[in-house]
């Protein structure tokens, strides 16, 4: 197991093959025993903070859990703070985004938001919790990220995107 503090309120957990067999997690898939992922996740984390001193312990955290090559996978978690959730919209190309951050603009009376290009090519519009959720639904995949995620995959494009990008489009 590899730990990687990120910031005061993140961690980077990289498990190896070998890792998932010791904490016992059949076929490299953390959540495909959804009953079994908290108490893995817990023990992995008693792991980390024993290690980094990272501590997920007073409030909320949130898990990431992504496959990696060779049977691992890496996990992000960071700890939550009040209004901290972030809510991302994954597109495939620019004119999606721009496209998504006009139709914020015009319907949801959106003006932030912050656009990324990830490792993949592929663009993200990161909104606060609870704004424009409907809309994103129409342009992509919806999903919750942290910054942690976000420094680790993705390179910021734009702030104030729905404003700047939306009158692009």
């Amino acid at each position: 197991m590899e730990l990687t503090r990120i910031g005061d309120d993140g961690l980077k957990i990289e498990l190896s093959a070998e890792d998932m067999l010791l904490y016992n997690i059949a076929g490299g898939c953390i959540d495909c025993a959804p009953e079994r992922a908290p108490h893995v996740i817990r023990e992995i984390l008693r792991e980390a903070r024993r290690k980094t001193g990272f501590d997920d312990s007073g409030g909320r955290i949130m898990v990431q859990v992504f496959e990696s090559s060779g049977g691992g996978c890496e996990m992000f978690v960071t700890r939550l703070h009040v209004g901290e959730r972030l809510r991302a919209c994954r597109v495939r190309d620019m004119q999606l985004l721009l496209r998504l951050c006009r139709a914020l603009a015009l319907c949801a009376g959106a003006s932030d938001g912050r656009a990324y290009r990830t490792d993949d090519g592929s663009y993200l519009l990161v909104m606060p919790y609870g704004c424009g959720g409907d809309i994103m639904t129409e342009f992509g995949e919806v999903f919750y990220t942290c910054d942690g995620y976000l420094a680790e995959h993705c390179s910021e494009i734009c702030s104030h995107a729905v404003e700047r990008l939306g009158a692009l489009a």
